[in-house]
């Protein structure tokens, strides 16, 4: 068996190949579950943003047709639609603004932001106007049907045909500028404007000489003043819808293009990079796998010739010793455990010719006292025979008086066994008694505190019903109060409706008055828009107190089962205080009776202890008397004995000195086998 240092020796070589072993597998699995996971990370990541490049594009789609819809048709549905989709686009932007900085520059985000705030700003300016525009759109239709009442109400004498002449042909040049003005209002063009305003130029300078035509010279100017107005603002709306806002949609579009372009890039890239660590990775694993295998065979090289030569060289000497010759010793040059197996195999071959050579003396000597033997055994034998005659006369005698002391001393000893047996049983049901009424004690005390429990939760039972009660109340002051808050926020919506109408009509106005409006046209939009925060203000009011009347009806029922609860809670308390006073009764009573039984229990035990120490006593004398006569009666026997074998011994003497002289001649041929010389270092 190897000892303790070549056992750590071997441990320590095989530990190393295990660590190595066990760190080359947690470190190759948590790697990969590393790249796995980081594959993952960005797989998700990226898709999330691309799916949001891809979001923001079918937004802007939506938002451009709903705006080009709304610049078209100027249909109200269409603004509230482009309103809607742009507050979902603020909303995702601000949202998810940090998936796309994974893969995207933060000024390439800044910029696609700037544009749609560019693009939102610049409808929400146009949609005013728009606006605008409708209502004067529509004015110049009303003036339009007054003047044609007007034409159609002048009377004028028959005589007078060079007024009638100049009249109708006013009115078919009004009819002309009125056809250039709505072709103008459909395709925008310049030309057919300034063609309008110049035919109306010329029916104000027509009617001019008409004393009867004045009121209608003086509407038909104002239709001008108005038309020209008109132009002005639509064309320079169409400038900013063509020039500024149609165009950034594009642009945006082609900026979620690119981040989703960039996207994909990243993620290839990513995925290209986790599979070449990937692959370094299996690399570094395989060489050290390979270094961990080539090292392991290198030990059990080392090792094994460590250990195999020494081994064969000791077996080679333990042959030589097995054939008699114990003349030499061995010597290994090693410094393990090996050595320390030489050095001890050398110990014992020098041991054992030691041995060999004090059994060749003694033999010798043996042969000539076996001799001496026979002439002692003859008179010994004699003296035995005399001595046997008399021991068995006293050993009979010295028997029968024992076996009677150890009669007398068992049936003392179990009499007082007896005795013991009951005084501990007397003790034991002394404790049990004492455990018991300590028990029952403690079980007083605890009822008394569960019957004081009982009580205070009654009380606390009957309070938690009144409260619950008060609550309910005050849950019910506060349904009518939110009944309240609500009519409120209906007059605050009414108002706020209002004040969008009135900005409404602010904003046509100032937009009518044209340059000098301009001013007044800022502050009736800031009007709108706080009428507009005040408006959904107010919604989320009532959406709130709707929730807040939801919640008091859930706390009313609430509450209603909590007082349910309270008055069975209350009932309970009442049982559980009569049951705990009926089961204090009967403890105390229990208690009463088992102190009795403790004390007559306790005098029992007592009494026999006194008459176990009786027993003891005459059980110890009794054992002393029995003791001494089995040692009296002991010691005759072994002298009766002692005198048979004497004389068996000396019966077997002569026997013996005739065995030893042979066995002296056979021990000296058995020694002679061995080769005692001189040890040869």
């Amino acid at each position: 068996m190897l000892t303790k240092n070549l056992k750590t020796n071997f441990i320590l070589g095989y530990s190393i190949l295990t660590i190595i072993t066990f760190s080359l597998v947690v470190v190759s699995v948590f790697q990969f579950i590393s790249f796995e996971k980081q594959a993952k990370y960005v797989t998700e990541d990226i898709a999330h943003a691309l799916k949001i490049a891809s979001d923001i594009k079918s937004h802007i789609f939506s938002l451009r047709t709903a705006v080009e819809k709304f610049i078209y048709k100027a249909i109200e549905s269409d603004k509230l639609e482009a309103e809607a989709t742009i507050k979902k686009i603020d909303t995702f932007i601000a949202q998810d603004l940090k998936s796309l900085l994974l893969f995207c520059k933060k000024k390439d985000v800044e910029l696609i932001q700037e544009k749609i705030s560019s693009y939102i700003e610049s409808f929400s300016n146009i949609s005013v106007r728009i606006t605008a525009l409708q209502y004067n759109a529509q004015r110049l239709k009303k003036d339009h049907l007054d003047i044609t009442n007007s034409f159609k109400n002048i009377i004028i004498s028959p005589d007078n045909k060079f007024f009638s002449m100049i009249l109708t042909h006013a009115f078919t040049q009004f009819v002309n500028a009125v056809s250039d003005i709505q072709h103008f209002m459909y395709f925008h063009n310049g030309d057919d404007a300034q063609i309008a305003l110049e035919k109306l130029k010329v029916i104000i300078d027509q009617l001019s000489s008409c004393d009867q035509c004045e009121d209608i010279q003086f509407m038909i100017d104002d239709y001008r003043d108005n038309f020209d107005g008109f132009i002005d603002v639509s064309l320079k709306l169409d400038d900013e819808i063509y020039q500024k806002l149609l165009p950034l949609a594009p642009e945006i579009v082609n900026l979620a293009v690119d981040i989703t372009n960039n996207g994909w890039s990243k993620m290839e890239r990513s995925k290209n990079l986790i599979n070449i660590k990937a692959e370094k990775t299996k690399k570094i694993i395989i060489i050290l796998g390979s270094l961990t295998i080539c090292l392991g065979f290198l030990m059990g090289i080392i090792m094994s010739r460590q250990i195999l030569k020494p081994v064969k060289k000791l077996v080679q000497y333990a042959t030589q010793v097995s054939e008699g010759d114990l003349s030499t010793t061995i010597s290994l040059n090693t410094s393990n455990e090996i050595r320390k197996i030489n050095d001890a195999i050398n110990i014992i071959v020098s041991n054992f010719k030691n041995i060999v050579s004090d059994i060749i003396n003694n033999s010798q000597q043996l042969a000539s006292a076996s001799d001496k033997l026979v002439g002692i055994s003859g008179s010994l034998s004699e003296n035995a025979s005399e001595m046997q005659s008399q021991s068995e006369d006293v050993a009979s005698t010295s028997t029968q008086m024992s076996n009677n002391m150890s009669t007398i001393a068992e049936s003392i000893h179990q009499m007082n066994a007896n005795v013991r047996e009951v005084t501990l049983s007397s003790e034991e049901m002394s404790i049990d008694i004492q455990s018991i009424k300590d028990a029952i004690k403690t079980l007083t005390i605890s009822m008394s505190e569960i019957d004081k429990t009982a009580i205070k939760g009654a009380d606390t039972a009957g309070k938690a019903k009144l409260y619950a009660a008060n609550a309910m109340k005050i849950i019910d002051q506060l349904g009518i109060s939110a009944d309240n808050i609500g009519e409120v926020t209906k007059i605050i919506k009414h108002i706020a409706d209002k004040t969008n109408l009135l900005a409404l009509n602010a904003a046509i106005e100032a937009a009518a008055a044209g340059e000098y409006g301009k001013g007044f046209g800022v502050v009736a939009n800031a009007i709108q828009q706080f009428a507009d925060q005040s408006n959904n203000a107010a919604e989320k009011i009532a959406v709130s107190i709707s929730e807040v009347q939801d919640n008091i009806h859930n706390a009313v029922d609430a509450i209603s089962d909590v007082a349910g609860v309270m008055e069975h809670l209350y009932t309970f308390s009442e049982v559980i205080q009569k049951d705990v006073d009926g089961q204090q009764k009967i403890t105390e009573n229990i208690f009463s009776d088992i102190s009795s039984a403790m004390t007559k229990t306790e005098n029992a035990a007592f009494l026999m202890r006194e008459f176990s120490e009786g027993i003891e006593v005459i059980s110890f004398n009794t054992s002393d008397a029995a003791a001494g006569v089995n040692t009296v009666a002991d010691k005759i026997k072994h002298v009766n004995l002692a005198a048979k074998k004497t004389a068996l011994i000396v019966e077997n003497v002569q026997f013996s000195t005739t065995a030893l002289s042979q066995m002296s001649d056979q021990l000296m041929a058995l020694v002679n086998h061995f080769k005692v010389e001189k040890i040869s270092g």
